[in-house]
């Protein structure tokens, strides 16, 4: 690999795929909070001990703050530009964001026992306050910046190559 090659863009790893993949797991990582600190809230109501969930509850800002960065330096900083990749991350913010604004709007009664419908349940379920909820929004203005970015040009002294 060249000196002028960024880190993350090598022949092995395709950009597109390195950018949906963190899309993806940033997804799931912000579900996996908020559905454990669904269920801490449950056992504090249950146990009396909510001190796990209150500890949860401050750090998820932190942790969603950091999650968000990490992936805007890769994608806006690291991987070259794609606008594929920026309207997969607009598609899917907006995604997630149509599904919680069907809680204020009619949902097809014929889709709610299909794996649609299970998934909106499983989303809205989560409250408004939702990790998730606020990880699509920022799907939305991420995507947006990297679809009308320019591409940043790495030069080298001519006496390092």
């Amino acid at each position: 690999m060249k000196k002028d090659t960024p880190f993350l863009q090598s022949r092995f790893l395709n950009p597109t795929l390195v950018a949906v993949g963190a899309l993806f797991l940033s997804l799931i990582i912000a579900y996996a909070i908020d559905r454990i600190f669904s269920l801490l809230v449950d056992v504090a109501q249950s146990t009396f001990q909510p001190i796990p969930a209150f500890l949860l509850a401050y750090s998820m800002p932190f942790i969603l703050a950091a999650m968000m960065l990490v992936l805007t330096w890769a994608l806006l900083i690291r991987l070259p530009p794609s606008r594929t990749v920026a309207i997969i991350y607009i598609v899917i913010g907006s995604l997630f964001i149509g599904t919680y604004l069907t809680a204020f709007t009619g949902f097809p009664i014929g889709l709610r026992n299909t794996i649609i419908g299970h998934i909106r349940f499983a989303i809205i379920d989560l409250g408004r306050n939702s990790s998730l909820y606020h990880l699509a929004a920022f799907l939305i203005v991420v995507g947006l910046a990297s679809l009308f970015r320019r591409p940043i040009k790495i030069e080298f002294p001519k006496d390092e190559k």
